[in-house]
């Protein structure tokens, strides 16, 4: 993707279903086991639609479903591509249903259903020079579905200001309620993210989900070729209630069968 020379995101974009384990959930990996299908939930998928055609504005307006094999579930994409480089991406999850079979003590032992994505969203790999985050979200600390009690305004930080340090790698520093983000280089180039549906949540790292989870220490990962940047629809709770073995509550297991949400991508181009 680039506007007048300018590299604004230097590799395909893509769906993202995982994000580094937090200390939360390596206690959880017996109670339930954490199921990683949806780690790799991509590796064994294939398109099974995809249709382009032509607005009466100029723009093109693609559509594709994607089967999800190894998760029993169906991503529809829609992408329309304007002439002034906007590009609005509205992507829809169709999954398995967690149907409730009890009241159990635990939340996650009340449905039939514990193999659930730890997000739904898309991942970025921007250029590393576009270190500068602004946002309009909850901030400026980290939020997540169920820790979001951050106030909400305008924000701004570079992207190392936004990690947090924890003995062992993990995933951190995520913003939620975030009407629009944008990461920009030190001229001012770079790329917003903007919602047209609900609000995102938002994340960026210097680091690869892989190379935070292989770490055991934080001098050990070696920084990213790129800036991985990821816009999400929601993520599963990290929960808190206790350390060992309560999980999420249960209004933060994703137990829904769908999920839909709606963004633009605008170019930011200094004149």
């Amino acid at each position: 993707y680039e506007i007048q020379n300018v590299t604004l995101f230097d590799e395909p974009l893509r769906l993202e279903f995982w994000r580094a384990i937090v200390d939360n959930e390596r206690v959880l990996k017996l109670k339930p086991p954490i199921s990683k299908d949806w780690k790799d939930a991509c590796l064994e998928s294939h398109v099974s639609s995809f249709s382009l055609q032509q607005g009466e504005l100029g723009e093109m307006i693609i559509h594709t479903s994607i089967t999800l094999e190894k998760v029993s579930s169906v991503a529809n994409l829609k992408y329309i591509i304007y002439p002034s480089a906007q590009i609005d991406i509205e992507l829809n999850l169709k999954m398995p249903t967690a149907n409730k079979i009890n009241e159990g003590r635990f939340p996650y032992a009340r449905f039939d259903q514990i193999s659930r994505p730890r997000r739904v969203g898309m991942e970025f790999r921007l250029p590393k020079s576009m270190q500068n985050m602004r946002w309009y979200g909850q901030g400026p600390y980290a939020t997540y579905i169920d820790r979001n009690y951050e106030r909400i305004g305008l924000f701004s930080g570079s992207v190392d200001q936004q990690w947090v340090e924890y003995s062992k790698p993990q995933d951190n520093s995520n913003k939620t309620a975030v009407r629009w983000a944008q990461f920009t280089n030190d001229q001012g180039e770079g790329i917003r993210f903007h919602a047209l549906s609900a609000p995102m949540s938002v994340a960026a790292y210097n680091y690869s989900i892989k190379t935070m989870e292989k770490a055991k220490y934080s001098f050990e990962m070696e920084r990213s070729d790129h800036l991985h940047v990821h816009v999400d629809h929601t993520q599963f709770g990290i929960g808190g209630v206790n350390s060992w073995n309560h999980g999420p509550l249960e209004n933060y297991l994703l137990s829904d069968n769908q999920y839909d949400y709606k963004y633009r991508i605008l170019p930011l181009i200094s004149k």
